[in-house]
């Protein structure tokens, strides 16, 4: 999503638009029995965007922020307001589980359903991308996040 996102808009580019429509039109897809879906809304009423569609749903954070991200550009290059919703919800989603994901001292969790610790790779993947929500969101919270994120990583010898 991210890179049909950022094609949208630009001239000449009605076939990456048409891709990035089609990939935001896959986010409205939610967790129906029977249907393809990808994304759902917890007992809690948080909004995930699945990156592995099962059940149960493993609520994957790497996956998750990166199709929020992904949401983000389409909606600053189409205006999309459902877009922007689900961007905010999803962010709004990191903002109250990541601490969920945190291992003090040590490499995160790849996913909440198996807990499954995400290694040095995964751990920096989900600095990078928190440092990337707290500049698209503007909120300080998700680059306080990435910096104890860093913390853990560092303790962990990584």
């Amino acid at each position: 999503m991210p890179d049909a996102a950022r094609a949208a808009g630009g001239p000449g580019r009605e076939g990456a638009d048409d891709a990035a429509e089609r990939a935001f039109q896959s986010f409205l897809n939610y967790r129906e029995e029977g249907k393809p879906w990808n994304v759902f809304v917890d007992d809690r009423g948080y909004v995930w965007l699945e990156e592995y569609p099962k059940d149960p749903p493993l609520r994957v954070l790497n996956g998750h922020i990166s199709a929020a991200l992904g949401l983000y550009y389409y909606a600053n290059a189409t205006g999309d307001p459902r877009a922007v919703q689900l961007f905010d919800a999803a962010a709004t989603t990191v903002r109250h589980e990541v601490e969920d994901f945190r291992v003090p001292g040590s490499y995160s969790k790849y996913d909440l359903e198996t807990g499954l610790s995400a290694g040095p790779e995964y751990h920096a993947i989900h600095i990078k991308l928190l440092d990337k929500l707290a500049i698209a969101t503007s909120d300080n919270y998700f680059a306080d996040m990435a910096d104890r994120f860093q913390e853990d990583a560092a303790a962990a010898g990584g």
